[in-house]
C-alpha cells in the first residue's frame, strides 16, 4: 500500500476513534442521546468525504504543473468549504434530529485525526517500514 493510501487509512481511523469516544461521551453527558449520537455521525460523515475529497483532489493536482494546480486546489479546498458548511449548518438547522453540540464537536473530527497521525505512526509502524 502506497504511503499516501496508508495516510488515508488512518486518517479515516482516526476519525472513527474519535466520533466514537465523543459520542460515548454525549451519551453518557447528555440529555438527548439519540440526538447527540446522530449529530456527532453526520458531522463525523461530513468530515470522512471531505477527507477522501482531499485525498483524490490532491492526487489529481499532483499530476499538474504547478500554476494550474494551485488554480485546481483553491477550487476544490471552496467545494470542501462547502461540503463542511451545508453539514454544519444542516446539522444546527435541523436541531430537532441533530444535537448542536454532538454536529459541531464531530465537525473537529478530521482535525483532531490529523494530530492524532503521529502517534498512529509511531506506535503501529514502527519497525515496519
Amino acid at each position: 500500500m502506497s504511503k499516501e493510501k496508508k495516510t488515508l487509512a488512518w486518517l479515516l481511523v482516526g476519525i472513527a476513534v474519535y466520533i466514537v469516544v465523543i459520542t460515548i461521551v454525549g451519551v453518557i453527558l447528555a440529555d438527548n442521546k439519540w440526538q447527540f449520537v446522530l449529530g456527532t455521525l453526520w458531522s463525523g460523515l461530513g468530515a470522512t468525504v471531505v477527507t477522501i475529497h482531499l485525498y483524490f483532489s490532491l492526487q489529481k493536482s499532483l499530476d499538474l504543473d504547478e500554476d494550474s494546480a494551485v488554480k485546481r486546489e483553491r477550487v476544490q479546498a471552496m467545494i470542501r468549504m462547502v461540503i463542511m458548511i451545508v453539514v454544519i449548518g444542516s446539522g444546527l438547522f435541523f436541531s430537532q434530529v441533530f444535537h448542536p453540540l454532538g454536529v459541531v464537536l464531530g465537525a473537529f473530527a478530521l482535525k483532531v485525526s490529523a494530530y492524532m497521525q503521529p502517534l498512529f505512526h509511531n506506535y503501529f509502524s514502527s519497525g515496519t517500514e
